[in-house]
């Protein structure tokens, strides 16, 4: 019996600061207020080890299920945001791609290794421009997403976990780009099938 309430007690900690930190939240647009939403998620899957660590099953957890209700409420808005970014990632990857097939299609007037330290300049910055602008959110909504109880969303978890893949596709053939478009549409329509999130 005590150890049942200590382990209500450690879960229900858990959930009151999840809520704090969601409440500052709700002040945040996107993307600024992903750190938040990120540390609420791990406060909610702490609070959902509590139990199972303990092997105790069966146990009605209202609280918790509010806080998880309440996580899933921003999904929506993950999922749009999701969607503008994966385009903004799409654009500048042509961006670049059309880049470099410009300067590799400039007569060999000029060195090689002139050319080529350009290219290699140019992918430098589209790293570092990318990272700051989008890869970071991306894995934060990952996270959010992964263990959604729709079909759709932990597929889009996934998606976004091979993101920097994708864009190398992109790369090597452009028109890749409207095939990315086509997954993340599927994956953020409206009807999303309701399932059991699994386990795994």
């Amino acid at each position: 019996m005590l150890r049942l309430e200590n382990a209500q007690k450690d879960v229900q900690q858990y959930v009151e600061k999840a809520n704090l930190v969601l409440d500052k939240a709700t002040d945040k647009a996107l993307p600024q207020a992903l750190p938040d939403l990120v540390y609420a998620k791990e406060l909610q899957d702490n609070a959902s080890a509590v139990f199972v660590k303990l092997h105790i099953r069966d146990l009605a957890q209202p609280e918790l299920a509010q806080l998880t209700t309440r996580l899933q409420s921003y999904h929506a808005a993950l999922n749009d945001y999701t969607q503008n970014v994966i385009e903004k990632l799409i654009t500048k990857t042509l961006t670049l791609q059309s880049k470099v097939l410009e300067i590799n299609s400039r007569p060999l007037s000029g060195s090689a290794s002139g050319s080529s330290g350009m290219v290699d300049f140019l992918g430098d910055e589209f790293n570092k421009d990318i990272q700051d602008c989008c890869l970071e959110d991306l894995s934060r909504i990952a996270i959010l997403l992964h263990d959604s109880p729709i079909a759709q969303e932990r597929q889009m978890s996934r998606l976004l976990a091979q993101i920097p893949s994708q864009l190398n596709k992109i790369l090597a053939d452009p028109a890749y780009a409207e095939e990315l478009r086509e997954q993340v549409q599927v994956l953020t329509v409206d009807d999303k099938l309701e399932i059991p999130a699994r386990l795994d």
